[in-house]
């Protein structure tokens, strides 16, 4: 009896660390110049990677610096940070955070990001780890 316990424990909590993300291989998402955080169901505190297409010249909507509302662009946000180059392709780390109170606007890297108020849920963009 303390076996088939031990072992189910064993399998559901191998079972969770798949199912959140917790492995060493995470599937890469294929997105676009436009795409937003938004566009996935990824709760507040996970992560995904997602691959942003090269020969972006627009983006659509950046709000605001570093930390950025669900509604702007992915890829947008990786150029106006830093962690991508102008017009390169590459892969990034999408961390999806609680919502701010505010969101400042900034120009940087050839792009404009606006100012916006209160928003439900955030995101910052890093750089892919190895």
């Amino acid at each position: 009896m303390k076996k088939t316990i031990l072992i189910l424990i064993s399998v559901a909590t191998i079972l969770f660390f798949i199912g959140t993300g917790c492995s060493k291989k995470s599937k890469i998402r294929k997105g676009t110049c436009f795409i937003k955080a938004s566009n996935f169901n990824v709760p507040v505190g996970r992560s995904f990677l997602l691959r942003c297409p090269n020969n972006c010249t627009s983006f659509g909507s950046i709000w605001g610096t570093d930390i950025y509302t669900t509604d702007s662009s992915i890829c947008g946000a990786a150029v106006h940070s830093g962690v991508l180059a102008p017009g390169r392709a590459g892969v990034v780390r999408v961390r999806i955070r609680p919502g701010q109170p505010s969101y400042a606007g900034s120009d940087r890297n050839g792009l404009r990001s606006s100012s916006w108020g209160s928003y439900r849920t955030s995101f910052t963009v890093e750089r892919r780890r190895r």
